[in-house]
């Protein structure tokens, strides 16, 4: 439910209301997607096919031939939830497959509230992406960690610093 997924607050007779954001909750919903999907890499790299990485590595090609297509806002939405999409695919674990999608929601909620507020940084995120994959494909689940985490982390500094907080109780 909406509830549960917390994007509503239900209040006894009285109705419902859009839960506004905060910049901590922010923080700790792309802390847990760093979390989940660094253990999706790490399971991707034991499960993972030749076939499935080439696919990813293809996917990624293609996204690269035509940055300019990402400087839209959704397409970029819609490139980083694909790619990242690959990473849960190649893990192979229903359980964190189910668990990840609520979490993009959260996240989506989140980077939407961003747009106004800064510019995607395209050409880095390619840059970011495509390593990743390269330490996917050496099979090394240290550097592919590090690379997520290191991605994750700078997207944390760059913009949720920017982020306006909705949330009156918290400064």
């Amino acid at each position: 439910t909406l509830e549960k997924d917390g994007f509503i607050e239900i209040i006894p007779q009285y109705g419902c209301r859009v839960i506004g954001y905060s910049k901590a909750t922010a923080i700790e919903v792309i802390r847990l997607r760093s979390a989940v999907e660094t253990l999706c890499v790490e399971l991707a790299i034991e499960n993972g096919t030749e076939l499935e990485m080439r696919q990813f590595q293809l996917f990624q090609e293609v996204a690269s031939e035509n940055p300019e297509q990402l400087e839209d806002k959704i397409q970029y939405l819609h490139y980083n939830r694909e790619f990242h999409a690959h990473i849960v695919s190649m893990a192979k674990s229903n359980i964190i497959a189910e668990y990840i999608i609520q979490i993009w929601g959260l996240n989506d909620f989140y980077l939407v509230q961003l747009f106004d507020y800064f510019k995607w940084n395209v050409a880095q995120s390619l840059i970011d992406h495509q390593k990743l994959i390269d330490a996917m494909k050496g099979r090394d689940v240290q550097l592919s960690k590090r690379i997520l985490n290191e991605h994750f982390e700078q997207f944390m500094q760059q913009h949720l610093e920017r982020l306006p907080n909705t949330n009156p109780l918290e400064i």
